[in-house]
């Protein structure tokens, strides 16, 4: 399993954010550069345990701004096939190329990528 997508909105440090991995990627960065915001967001998402991120404080809004939401998406490739036939009815479908998901089946069953 890897990341194909990470785009953080309004969550601690990040205003707006997303990073498309290619491979293996490495966090590094100065003090204050949001190392620990980034994983932090990735484990509030990918933890199997949604009890184990407390509830959100005025600190986890960018800029305390606690009337802005918080959104936090991650888009896994690489599942493997029994991961895959496990969630089926819940994947969707992502074009590599255009490194974006794809909304529907357009003409001719060609695959068009969604419009954020």
């Amino acid at each position: 399993m890897r990341v194909a997508r990470l785009r953080i909105d309004g969550f601690r440090g990040f205003d707006t954010f997303t990073v498309h991995p290619r491979a293996h990627a490495v966090v590094l960065g100065e003090p204050r550069a949001g190392r620990s915001d980034l994983i932090e967001a990735l484990r509030r998402v990918l933890s199997p345990d949604p009890t184990a991120a407390p509830l959100a404080d005025d600190l986890d809004f960018h800029g305390r701004d606690t009337t802005r939401r918080i959104e936090i998406e991650v888009v896994l490739g690489d599942l493997g096939p029994a991961l895959e036939q496990e969630l089926f009815n819940q994947l969707e479908v992502w074009d590599a190329e255009a490194r974006d998901l794809v909304d529907e089946l357009g003409a001719g069953g060609a695959l068009e990528p969604s419009q954020e």
